[in-house]
């Protein structure tokens, strides 16, 4: 016996999710270096820096496409190697079989071409045999990060 949650990425980012316990400021500040040293480590003969001002942080980094799509590459390593599942647009993330009503942090990263939000928000498994309660990735609380 044994019920199900899923999150449906109704978002047009990709979304990287895991279950389980939120690792909080640690594991973000983690991933953030290494992206950072990564980005630094290309040095000035490409270049991937064209500042920008944002009205989320004031300032803000903006990358050319090459260095977007670098970003994007260290997040997929990064994250994936923290246990995160990517899930592209419209795809739904279920999670294996557990106890009929337990309550879990869905942890979730979204990541565009402007940055990433990272945010959590509880899910619990369906309430009977085989039942699964199913959320939406927008229903979670998100902070912005930009590249």
């Amino acid at each position: 016996m044994g019920a199900y949650c899923s999150v449906y990425n109704d978002t047009s980012d990709t979304m990287y999710i895991k279950y389980g316990a939120n690792t909080g400021a640690l594991q973000w500040a983690s991933i953030a270096g290494s992206i950072a040293a990564t980005i630094a480590s290309l040095g000035a003969a490409t270049p991937l820096i064209a500042a920008s001002t944002g009205a989320a942080a004031g300032f803000t980094l903006g990358l050319t496409s090459a260095g977007l799509a670098i970003a994007k590459s260290e997040f997929d390593k990064e994250l994936r190697k923290e246990g995160y599942s990517a899930i592209q647009p419209g795809g739904t993330y279920t999670s294996e079989k557990l106890t009929l009503s337990l309550l879990m942090q869905a942890n979730i990263v979204l990541v565009g071409d402007r940055g990433s939000r990272r945010g959590t928000m509880e899910c619990w498994t369906g309430p009977g045999h085989n039942d699964c309660n199913r959320y939406n990735a927008s229903q979670a609380e998100y902070e912005f990060r930009p590249f």
